[in-house]
């Protein structure tokens, strides 16, 4: 039996502008802008529910294996460019690009209020991923006889949920259970703005932010399920392994004045649950001690976030040029794992029970 939900919604989005001057004898002006906005919603699901699975009535066969597995791997790729020119002597050129997206949306593979005495005759399981991803590359160039300006903002967000959930069943199998939920979104944001003028004042400016919050849940709950094969391991798995990319410039240079600088926010804040909560769980063939078996349930949740950023200012002059780079970056993580349950729930394996939680996240 295999239900499976997959969403590989693709956007793809191309913008820009030009504006160049040349008239006048001394003064013109340039003004170029481009806006990009880009939202992608959805939601994908996998669910198995209310049901009981049982031998054919044919031939008493019993289903092989049980695979209920939801995926999301469609992004929003995004470019917008700006640019300006007034090359006269008094000339004015002011280019803009203004990039926003926005990638939000669940991914859920549910096995649920399996009736009593169900049957499977292999593994089982219920796996929910999401590997979608924002790609962004915004940009503005000026070029000005008197003023050069030049303005690049890119604002980012992926808002995701992704569970894999085992509840409310009661189900005998014979091989591997495991109940994964994983995420691997990424953001890459590339962004860049230049202002030119070839007397007074030039001017670039670049702000990005990118935000990235996620839940990842695998959780077995409310179940009774036993595997009586060897071997037959349980895994309960939740990762988190999101990333965001972040190159952010700005240059300006002028014959008096030059000004650069660019501004860049990342934020990564996952939720990571991995727990069989008031079930019943047996995994190996408890029937002979000396028979070798060791079949173990691993129950873990993981964050392997990484935020990678650069953020850079440059300014030429004669008389005054100013530059600034400015980066912050946080990642706050929320992972848990855990076994909960009363003196009425038991977990029972012929091998090893761990518990683990971790996080292993780095900024460069």
């Amino acid at each position: 039996i295999n239900v499976i939900a997959v969403n590989d919604t693709e956007l793809r989005s191309v913008s820009g502008t030009a504006a160049i001057t040349l008239a006048g004898e001394n003064t013109s002006t340039g003004i170029a802008g481009s806006l990009s906005f880009n939202w992608v919603d959805g939601f994908t699901k996998a669910i198995v529910d209310d049901v009981k699975i049982a031998p054919s009535t044919l031939n008493d066969v019993k289903p092989s294996e049980l695979t209920i597995e939801a995926s999301r791997t469609g992004d929003i790729v995004s470019i917008s460019a700006g640019g300006a020119g007034a090359p006269r002597q008094k000339g004015l050129a002011i280019a803009g690009s203004i990039s926003v997206n926005i990638l939000r949306g669940s991914t859920d593979a549910v096995l649920s209020n399996i009736k009593s005495s169900s049957e499977i005759s292999g593994p089982v399981k219920v796996v929910a991923k999401d590997n979608s991803d924002i790609v962004v590359v915004a940009g503005a160039g000026s070029y000005g006889g008197k003023v050069g300006f030049g303005a690049a903002l890119s604002v980012n967000l992926i808002q995701s949920e992704t569970n894999a959930l085992f509840k409310a069943s009661d189900l005998t199998y014979a091989g591997a259970l495991e109940v994964n939920g994983t995420n691997e979104n990424l953001i890459v944001s590339v962004a860049g703005a230049g202002g030119v003028s070839k007397d007074q004042l030039g001017v670039g400016g670049t702000v990005a932010v990118n935000i990235l919050l996620s839940s990842v849940k695998a959780i077995v709950s409310e179940v009774t399920a036993s595997s009586t094969a060897a071997n037959g391991n349980a895994l309960i798995n939740a990762l988190n392994n999101s990333s965001i990319v972040n190159i952010a410039g700005a240059i300006g240079v002028a014959k008096n004045t030059g000004v650069g600088a660019a501004v860049a926010f990342n934020m990564i804040q996952p939720t990571i649950v991995a727990s069989i909560r008031n079930s019943n769980l047996a995994v190996g063939d408890f029937s002979d001690p000396d028979n070798g078996d060791q079949s173990k349930i691993d129950v873990k949740a993981k964050d392997t976030s990484l935020i990678t950023a650069i953020a850079a200012g440059g300014a030429g002059s004669e008389e005054l040029s100013v530059a600034a780079g400015v980066s912050a970056n946080v990642i706050l993580s929320d992972v848990k794992a855990s076994i909960e349950g009363t003196s009425s729930h038991h977990i029972k394996a012929t091998g090893d029970i761990s518990v683990l939680a971790s996080a292993e996240n780095n900024i460069y």
